[in-house]
């Protein structure tokens, strides 16, 4: 197909993190899709990227990010995690990681994947994007917390 367009769509899971407490692991899925008619190759790659920046005052990252299938690359840097790969078009690639809550930050567990507007990975908390998924959840009040300072 002649002058085909790929175009991705991504959307990201986490689960419910209600009674979640210090210590406890969230796991994340980011689902990649190629919606358009054309195909994302290894010179013109799909590129998604998750900020985490906003996750990581409240957990550490569990250095465990992997892309099924095992297509393109996968890079975490600054808070920053970049998928990069090519994908045909009607193809997926689903990229997940946990973290482990520490307790500290602002209880908020909130992270943006997206799609840069250039296919190279943009600095550390860029917004400019094509398509992007937000996940926004709030922890339970750790136990080492005061439950005045949990009431937000």
């Amino acid at each position: 197909m002649s002058g085909a367009v790929p175009e991705l769509s991504i959307d990201k899971v986490a689960p419910d993190l209600d009674g979640v407490q210090v210590g406890d692991s969230v796991d994340y899925a980011i689902t990649v899709t190629n919606v358009g008619a054309g195909d994302y190759s290894a010179d013109n790659p799909a590129v998604m990227v998750d900020d985490l920046s906003d996750v990581l005052d409240d957990a550490t990252y569990g250095g465990d990010a992997a892309a099924d299938p095992a297509v393109g690359s996968l890079q975490y840097a600054d808070g920053t995690l970049v998928w990069s790969g090519p994908l045909a078009a009607g193809a997926s690639v689903t990229v997940s990681y946990s973290v482990t809550v520490t307790g500290a930050g602002d209880d908020q567990l909130t992270n943006t994947a997206y799609q840069p507007r250039v296919a190279s990975a943009p600095p550390p908390r860029a917004r400019n994007h094509r398509s992007a998924s937000t996940v926004s959840t709030r922890t339970a009040c750790p136990a080492t917390r005061s439950a005045v300072a949990c009431r937000r």
